[in-house]
């Protein structure tokens, strides 16, 4: 499962279009267009499909990762770079079981 994300840029050259796009991918229609698409979690109540949900069943309402600038340090190559080098070298220190 992949981090799901969408918005609007404050620069888009079409801000309307982008909010209605927003509003349908939200909308009962849109959810369930996604709900039986692999990895995405429909986050309506009243959208099931074949994939996971946020609701687990009971009642429970799995509460999806909060958004923030912080995700977006995955998407810079030289953070991504110092990361993948710090955990290998922390596992390297670790040594094997």
């Amino acid at each position: 499962m992949t981090a799901q994300a969408a918005f609007v840029p404050k620069a888009s050259q079409h801000p309307n279009a982008g909010k209605l796009f927003l509003d349908f991918m939200l909308s009962k229609d849109g959810q369930q267009l996604f709900a039986n698409m692999p990895g995405v979690l429909p986050v309506r109540p009243d959208v099931s499909g074949t994939g996971v949900s946020v609701f687990d069943g009971s009642g429970v309402r799995l509460i999806p990762a909060e958004l923030g600038l912080h995700l977006l340090d995955t998407l810079d190559p030289a953070k991504r770079t110092a990361f993948l080098s710090n955990w290998k070298a922390a596992l390297e220190r670790r040594g094997p079981k």
